[in-house]
């Protein structure tokens, strides 16, 4: 259907409508059944201009025998377009979108999907598919790529001197190739500034160092074999923390890790009458004490000034004596803190996270001859709870992810070894998993897209707090400290 509403009546010289406002633009205006001649405004904003153009395009439809589908006028919002073109803006004018008189344009919904355009070539369609979507090959996947083949051929020579028994001479081999890639690492830090480079540089020295401090111990495999190693890998974590200035987050979680291995071992050492259990049960008391304030540590490493805190002894309305206090950085140095500050968080959650992982996994996988050690599994149990409720406390992804990532593997770890220790329980364990699959999606998908009233937030607070409370009679019971408070 085609119809003519134009107005060309000039008009008056005294009309105050003369003004450039008024100008108007002769256009066809195609909508889904009907086709419109009009006269529009020049010079005014098409949000303006639409409705009246809508009410017309209303007013002149008319049937179609062929055609029983009535036209929608009410959508919640409309747009004007050229034909295979992307909307107009509705805050500029058809003067501004550069419309010229006798031009043809389409009125659709603003929600409408735009048709998928035509092609002849057959080829060019399926080379065109997903174009926006489609990753390339490019020198950053090939740096990611090559950096993880480096690492994993670092560790492969590792585990094939320690599974040879190549005693010295692959200590020195191993020793001399960590040396080698540690300086290679702060020589492509300080002098090519490729902090990508230098961080694989460095994490390729580590399992060699790890190497060649159990190599260089002689006998059998023991707790010495382990503090050496581990004393070689937060050295070199160090040096590169230090002297290279890149991957904070990485080498800081490694130097944390390999400094807890580090005085686990020594107690080993030095304390042979210990229990494994009761090392382990320290451990996850000392790392969730570090958890707690890794905040204010982080803060100390980056050098981040605190911010003065009010006492009733010294009210806010006091005057200070500004020479006291220490010199506040500027913007941009206070940016770069910041930066350094989140980076070491990073790290030490992640170390924290790991070692009472560990401490949780040696703890439960004491098994005797009388069956399930539940003090163990209760602890391993708490633990894992203590970590992913700490989880929900942090708002960025690189602090939340490892603790709740950690606090599940001890679940799943503890349900899958109780597959083979306890065949007979079979439909026990199924249970557990079916229990912590629901769990899995309830507060995975369901619990993140909903609101929680105060009344609730409190409550995951209190079971937080009870939780943490839970560590140290469990902890008690671990390392049978009732039983030696009972013998006193």
């Amino acid at each position: 259907m085609s119809m003519s509403t134009t107005d060309t009546a000039p008009a008056a010289p005294g009309d105050r409508r003369s003004a450039p406002s008024a100008e108007l633009c002769r256009l066809t205006v195609l909508s889904a059944h009907s086709q419109v001649d009009l006269a529009v405004p020049l010079r005014i904003p098409l949000v303006l201009v639409i409705p009246g153009i809508v009410d017309t395009i209303r007013s002149h439809s008319g049937s179609n025998d062929f055609d029983t589908v009535s036209e929608q006028f009410e959508p919640t919002d409309w747009t004007l377009a050229k034909v295979g073109r992307a909307p107009l803006s509705g805050t500029l004018s058809l003067h501004e979108h550069g419309i010229r008189d006798g031009e043809l344009l389409v009125l659709e919904a603003a929600d409408a999907a735009a048709p998928p355009p035509l092609f002849d070539d057959i080829m060019y369609t399926v080379a065109a598919t997903d174009a926006q979507t489609y990753r390339r090959w490019t020198p950053l996947a090939a740096r990611i790529t090559g950096s993880v083949i480096a690492v994993l051929a670092s560790m492969l020579g590792s585990a094939a001197l320690i599974v040879g028994a190549t005693g010295i001479s692959g200590a020195t081999c191993a020793f001399i190739t960590s040396l080698l890639l540690t300086i290679a690492s702060i020589v492509t830090a300080r002098v090519y500034h490729d902090s990508g480079s230098a961080l694989v540089l460095g994490c390729a020295g580590i399992p060699l160092a790890f190497t060649a401090g159990l190599l260089a111990v002689p006998d059998d495999l023991e707790a010495p074999h382990l503090l050496m190693g581990s004393v070689l890998v937060a050295s070199v974590a160090l040096l590169c923390l230090r002297l290279c200035g890149v991957g904070l987050a990485t080498f800081t979680a490694l130097f944390g890790i390999s400094l807890a291995a580090t005085a686990a071992a020594a107690a080993a050492t030095l304390l042979p009458r210990v229990s494994l259990e009761t090392i382990s049960a320290v451990a996850i008391a000392l790392a969730l004490i570090t958890l707690a304030y890794s905040a204010r540590l982080s803060m100390i490493l980056a050098k981040l000034p605190l911010p003065p805190v009010p006492v009733p002894a010294n009210p806010l309305d006091e005057a200070r004596d500004l020479a006291a206090e220490p010199d506040m950085p500027n913007f941009d140095e206070l940016t770069e803190r910041t930066g350094r500050a989140r980076s070491y968080l990073t790290g030490l959650v992640v170390a924290t996270s790991v070692t009472a992982m560990t401490g949780a996994l040696s703890v439960a996988a004491v098994h005797t001859d009388d069956g399930i050690v539940w003090s163990g599994l209760a602890l391993a149990g708490v633990t894992a709870g203590v970590l992913m409720l700490r989880g929900r406390t942090f708002a960025g992804t690189a602090q939340a992810v490892p603790l709740i990532a950690c606090g599940a593997a001890i679940v799943l770890v503890v349900l899958g070894a109780q597959i083979w220790l306890h065949k007979d329980d079979a439909v026990v364990v199924f249970a557990l998993a079916m229990a912590v699959l629901i769990l899995a999606l309830v507060l995975g998908i369901l619990a993140p897209n909903r609101v929680f009233s105060p009344v609730m937030r409190r409550v995951a607070e209190l079971v937080d707090l009870a939780a943490i409370a839970l560590i140290v009679p469990l902890i008690c019971w671990v390392t049978d400290l009732f039983s030696v408070m009972r013998g006193l």
